[in-house]
């Protein structure tokens, strides 16, 4: 046979079925044009695989949908002018939900940069198959969902068919399953087992994939659905309680509390990631009919003016009074370092604004002091950080060392400890202990003289019985 030198090539065709016409057409395939990936663009359009133009500080695709863009960065993952705006707080009331969700993203960061909320920094450019296999990890969820208390009615196959297509749910939702199994494993360290070691290795893994691919959601929130905001919320739950759940990995106890190391910038990262669901509701908020999360929504009261989006609200139908020596810890004003002073004229202003913004955390722990820990008052235990301001007012006093929002946080702490559930009773637990230990020993708070003095001694009661149920009604004889 001659050889003409012609050089063959296979003919591929794609097929096309035209149901109503009842017939089949064919088409030669041709091959994609080569083109280069562009790694560099906003994450708005990463998120919809869509070309950016990398328009600095932001591409056209986002001036025109008015979205927020934010370009990813080798260091952190957000360009230096995205974090600073996500910062600032918003000069009037009304937060409109581009600037809810950059509030949400700046309290997420603070779980993806911060070791000390995981315990671990995960390794760059790692992949999904660290630890126990997904495999596993998706089996053994069927078992873990009875037992998180945090997807109410909601069946598991709803969950399980929407982390399908938000692959940010599914990372949460593995990362959750691996620290059951963790915490299925003896804590000893001379029985740390290989089975235990892989389940927290997975554990960190999954969290660390969910929390990049959740920012990013996150940023690509100007085309949010109903789907996508179920979706966040749901994952914002679960990585709320994944930092609850790797307390119990401190061997340190409670002098390894964050109240013990006020030289450490993170110590706060795992509850200040707490904070950051109150503006996702709030955002999300005009997905909520129809939603999977009903059983969440219809729990809580509508947000007032200023915006509270939590089961805190609840507290204005209660009409509760505070306790009267509650009331008096509002209004003392105390700092780390002014134990034997008291407050100047000059800071009188600040001291009422303070004493405002303590007062509806405190009410919402008013409001539990007698309800019982069961699975259906739990978001109203949760109140609390709902009731908290979304600028961070009160956990900037945290950092400050203020009294009165360190015995505030200890004893809402002390209610949670009522819950035996899993993945929160070393936490608070330690957390608690702590901050019992820290008033009684630096503030030395039970020996102060006249009516500080007694008024102490009975706030150091309530917060040592904060724990127990039935607690009963704070007050009492206390000398």
């Amino acid at each position: 046979m001659e050889d003409t030198g012609t050089r063959f090539e296979p003919d591929f065709r794609v097929l096309s079925f035209q149901a109503q016409q009842g017939n089949v057409t064919a088409r030669r395939y041709l091959k994609r044009k080569k083109h280069r990936k562009s790694k560099v663009g906003c994450l708005a359009c990463k998120a919809k695989r869509v070309k950016c133009d990398e328009g600095k500080p932001h591409c056209s695709r986002c001036q025109r949908n008015k979205a927020h863009c934010t370009y990813g960065s080798p260091g952190n993952g957000v360009c230096p002018e995205s974090s600073t705006s996500a910062i600032a707080p918003p000069n009037g009331r009304v937060c409109q939900p581009g600037t809810l969700i950059n509030r949400c993203m700046t309290v997420s960061a603070n779980l993806c940069s911060s070791p000390v909320v995981t315990g671990l920094e995960p390794p760059q450019g790692f992949g999904c198959h660290v630890g126990t296999p997904r495999i596993a990890l998706l089996h053994h969820l069927q078992s873990v969902f009875p037992e998180i208390y945090l997807v109410g009615s909601t069946s598991t196959n709803s969950i399980l068919a929407l982390g399908v297509t938000r692959p940010f749910l599914l990372d949460a939702l593995l990362a959750v399953s691996a620290s059951h199994l963790r915490h299925q494993h003896p804590q000893c360290p001379s029985l740390y087992t290989k089975a235990r070691r892989e389940s927290r290795l997975a554990e960190h893994a999954q969290q660390a994939l969910a929390v990049r691919s959740f920012r990013d959601a996150l940023a690509a929130s100007d085309s949010m659905d109903q789907q996508t905001a179920d979706a966040l919320v749901l994952t914002s739950m679960l990585l709320n309680l994944l930092t609850f759940a790797f307390g119990d990995d401190d061997e340190k106890g409670p002098v390894g509390s964050w109240i013990f190391c006020p030289g450490d910038p993170h110590r706060l990262s795992w509850f200040s990631l707490q904070l950051g669901l109150k503006p996702l509701l709030l955002a999300t908020s005009r997905f909520r009919a129809g939603s999977i999360l009903d059983w969440l929504y219809t729990s809580e009261q509508s947000p007032d003016e200023e915006g509270s989006g939590g089961a805190g609200d609840v507290c204005s139908m209660l009409n509760r009074e505070l306790p009267s020596h509650w009331a008096a810890l509002l209004t003392s004003g105390r700092k780390k370092g002014d134990h034997h002073e008291t407050a100047n004229d000059d800071d009188d202003d600040n001291n009422n604004d303070d004493v405002a913004l303590l007062h509806k955390p405190a009410l919402a722990l008013a409001c539990i002091i007698d309800v019982a820990p069961t699975a259906e008052s739990f978001f109203l235990y949760v109140g609390f950080v709902g009731a908290i301001d979304m600028e961070f007012h009160f956990r900037n006093l945290l950092e400050a060392e203020d009294e009165r929002a360190v015995w505030l946080f200890g004893c809402w702490l002390g209610f949670m400890g009522r819950f035996p559930f899993w993945w929160m009773r070393a936490r608070v637990a330690t957390e608690w202990r702590a901050i019992c230990l820290w008033l009684d020993r630096t503030g030395k708070v039970r020996d102060r003289p006249g009516e500080e003095g007694l008024m102490w001694r009975l706030l150091m009661r309530d917060l040592e019985l904060a724990s127990c149920w039935p607690l009963g009604q704070p007050g009492g004889q206390v000398h």
